[in-house]
């Protein structure tokens, strides 16, 4: 029998690092400005040589200028001396649009990109209203930067930040009921390469960490961020996440467990980070209880969030448990069809 809901008014976003790299001039190995040289271009060969090619090889300027004798020319004028053109960003042939934003029409999707220290360039979406524009962005993004340039492997996150109508007041049940589930939810969605992020999140041991930048669970002054997610390399996987936490996030119960459960989860959840997933068997039966658990308090969420989106996240959710990120060769993207309502 399944429990109505009712969503409040919500903002979902995602901070999506990639391992794209800003040229400059100091990482480029040949100024290719030198290839069509403003200078060159604008070059009137009878002014520079006063005729002599001409008259050397008895042919007009354009026939010289196809045969590609310019050098000659340079013998006489030396343009490149007190060049402006070379090494100048300015005059760079290769384009900083691509580097900031993948194409025009996602523009108004994203707000002001920049590189991250930990990988490269950093593209915060803006809030999205709806999951449904949400998950088009993502996958969009993803196949038009390119997944090899997400890797978690080259430490690319895909922080979630998630607001919601008065979520400010409900702070303190937020991370109770978050920081419970957060050895689950690294299990579930991590890969075999996630350790290689594993020192932006770390576990919030109590309400007051949460103001810390690098927890796992950050309050900002517009958002709660959850900082464990891998970049959305496949942008299913990246929903699906999204649409779970954003479900515990509005829950209005506060989940009841005991000191001795949240240092297990603890345990866990550092490991997991870490991608020590190999782990004994009644841990295996703890997270699949935990798991039963998680889900009776996000199905009608879920359920909620898969008419607007035509998927069936709880049957997705499901597979996803059963089939851990760590532990597949293939991506939700590539199956999605399998959960279209």
């Amino acid at each position: 029998m399944w429990r109505s809901v009712k969503v409040l008014g919500y903002k979902v976003g995602t901070e999506i690092e990639t391992s794209i790299k800003v040229r400059d001039c100091s990482d480029c190995d040949y100024c290719s400005v030198c290839d069509s040289c403003p200078t060159c271009q604008e070059c009137n060969l009878c002014e520079v040589c006063n005729g002599r090619l001409r008259e050397r090889y008895d042919m007009s300027c354009e026939e010289i200028q196809d045969r590609g004798w310019c050098t000659d020319v340079c013998e006489f004028c030396n343009p490149c001396d007190g060049c402006l053109y070379v090494r100048n960003p300015d005059y760079c042939p290769y384009t900083d649009d691509y580097y900031y934003l993948p194409a025009e029409f996602l523009e108004k999707y994203f707000m002001e990109t920049y590189e991250d220290g930990s990988c490269g360039m950093e593209y915060p979406t803006k809030p999205f209203s709806s999951l449904t524009d949400y998950y088009y962005v993502l996958t969009e993004f993803a196949e038009l930067i390119g997944r090899e340039y997400m890797s978690p492997y080259d430490r690319c996150g895909g922080h979630v930040n998630i607001s919601f109508t008065n979520w400010e007041h409900y702070k303190s049940r937020i991370y109770n009921n978050t920081v419970y589930f957060l050895d689950l939810l690294t299990f579930m969605f991590l890969s075999r390469d996630s350790y290689r992020r594993s020192g932006y999140h770390f576990f919030p041991d109590g309400f007051s960490d949460c103001t810390e930048k690098y927890s796992a669970i950050h309050f900002k002054n517009y958002a709660v961020e959850y900082r464990f997610p891998d970049s959305p390399y496949d942008a299913t996987n990246h929903l699906l996440v999204t649409a779970v936490l954003l479900g515990l996030s509005m829950l209005k119960t506060k989940i009841r467990y005991s000191p001795k459960e949240k240092i297990r989860t603890k345990g866990l959840y550092l490991k997991f980070k870490d991608s020590e997933f190999d782990i004994k068997s009644k841990d295996k039966v703890y997270l699949a209880r935990k798991f039963k658990k998680m889900h009776h308090y996000v199905k009608p969420y879920l359920k909620a969030f898969s008419q607007e989106l035509s998927l069936d996240l709880n049957g997705m959710l499901k597979f996803r448990f059963q089939n851990p990120v760590h532990d597949s060769d293939f991506l939700l993207d590539d199956i999605v069809n399998k959960f279209n309502l």
